[in-house]
């Protein structure tokens, strides 16, 4: 009957003696090791996996070890250990049971919703404002409590979250949820992961959640104030206790992940409106980080503006194309309702337009162009009402001498004010005293 659930299965399992040596594998944890013709009967289990801290904990503490994802290195993959069980008789022995991940590693990384390609030093900012919010979740990443954050959609919620994740627990998974994209019957399957045959049109084999792949790393719930309330209280005893069960399951499940969650809600609102509890909400904001939005940021703007340039030349084989100053004081005056997302599209359709490498008005898409209209009258009427401009239309000097006077208001030094207009300090302190704007 052993033998054969032994070799029947799907799953690879593998038979340890108490010194690690494979004693029995059946032919799925050959083929998912990638030794399909020799068996791997006599090897170490630490050449196969390489150094894993479970191994420890099964074979010489005789402890089980259920539901974590262990990297493979050597072989760039993740598999999935469902369990590791301790055989408690004279032979010592421990039985792997092990399945593929579903995120991959690539390039040494978690693919798919585990990449994190932002780390701090990766954020670009120079506002007051920007600055708090960098220092604060550097200071919050050192310890292992709950953060929220908070900010409009677009502001770059997911780059924090990726930024902690980096600092606290790099070599971890970093599992992503958006808790708006889920159908609301299927986000407990997906977030607590479910036995097979708990539900019509559910695995066979059953799958595991999104929080026990983040056992060991970080668990990023996005838009948590459209989270079930039913669902609510499941949610924050897993917080507490660090225990789930699956959906039509009744084993208790272990796990260790960091919770950040994000927002573009007012939490406390639907706290008073009874949409969201009360004690998840304590639960999940011990850290608050509020991302300021993008026209808050006032000469930061410029400086994501002119990063998406360059990044989008690259990767189309383009020339870098500069921006004329009247782009500058459209971006500065356009109020960004899609924040540094909608920012990055406007730039992205800017260098595909663009002509003679240089970024002009015209270059930039309908919805802003249809901005810039009304912006150009406005500074018509500031031109006129200053007397500065005798005729209805503003000259490039007028406007250039517009976009230095909003980027020295912007700009606590004449240093951070050049590097947002693009101008050497030289160059900025003739153009200061030619305009009188000292």
């Amino acid at each position: 009957m052993f033998n054969a659930t032994f070799m029947g299965t799907t799953d690879a399992m593998i038979v340890l003696d108490d010194k690690g040596t494979i004693v029995a594998v059946n032919e799925v944890a050959n083929a998912m090791l990638e030794s399909p013709e020799k068996s791997l009967v006599g090897s170490n289990i630490e050449e196969i996996l390489g150094p894993q801290p479970f191994l420890e904990t099964v074979l010489q503490e005789r402890k089980p070890i259920l539901n974590q994802d262990i990297q493979v290195k050597k072989r760039k993959q993740t598999l999935h250990l469902f369990s590791a069980v301790p055989v408690n008789n004279k032979s010592n022995r421990a039985i792997l049971t092990l399945r593929k991940a579903e995120q991959p590693i690539k390039n040494g990384k978690l693919s798919s919703a585990s990449i994190t390609r932002f780390t701090f030093d990766r954020i670009i900012g120079s506002s007051q404002q920007t600055l708090k919010s960098i220092s604060m979740a550097k200071k919050f990443a050192v310890s292992d409590y709950n953060i929220m954050i908070q900010g409009e959609s677009g502001t770059g919620k997911d780059v924090f979250a990726q930024a902690i994740h980096n600092a606290s627990r790099p070599d971890g998974p970093f599992i992503a949820l958006n808790c708006a994209a889920i159908p609301k019957d299927l986000i407990e399957s997906e977030l607590f992961g479910y036995e097979g045959g708990a539900f019509t049109g559910a695995e066979r084999q059953g799958k595991p959640g999104k929080i026990e792949q983040a056992n060991g790393g970080t668990l990023f719930l996005d838009e948590i104030g459209d989270m079930p309330i039913e669902l609510q209280a499941v949610l924050l005893r897993a917080i507490e206790n660090k225990i789930i069960s699956h959906v039509g399951g009744s084993r208790d499940i272990h796990v260790n992940f960091r919770l950040i969650t994000a927002t573009n809600r007012n939490l406390l609102e639907l706290v008073k409106n009874n949409k969201f509890r009360e004690d998840l909400y304590y639960r999940i904001s011990v850290f608050n980080i509020v991302i300021p939005p993008l026209r808050e940021r006032g000469s930061e703007i410029i400086q994501l503006a002119e990063y998406f340039v360059n990044v989008f030349s690259q990767e189309q084989g383009l020339p870098k194309p500069t921006l004329s100053n009247a782009v500058k004081y459209i971006l500065l005056e356009y109020n960004w309702p899609g924040n540094v997302r909608q920012l990055q599209n406007a730039m992205l359709y800017a260098v595909c337009m663009s002509c003679d490498n240089v970024i002009r008005p015209d270059c930039l898409s309908e919805d802003i162009c249809k901005t810039a209209e009304s912006l150009e009258e406005q500074m018509q009427e500031k031109l006129i009402s200053n007397s500065e401009s005798e005729n209805n239309s503003p000259s490039m000097k007028d406007i250039e001498k517009m976009v230095i006077k909003k980027a020295l208001d912007e700009n606590s030094n004449i240093r951070s004010a050049a590097k947002m207009l693009g101008l050497s300090k030289s160059t900025l302190y003739r153009k200061i005293k030619e305009y009188n704007l000292m």
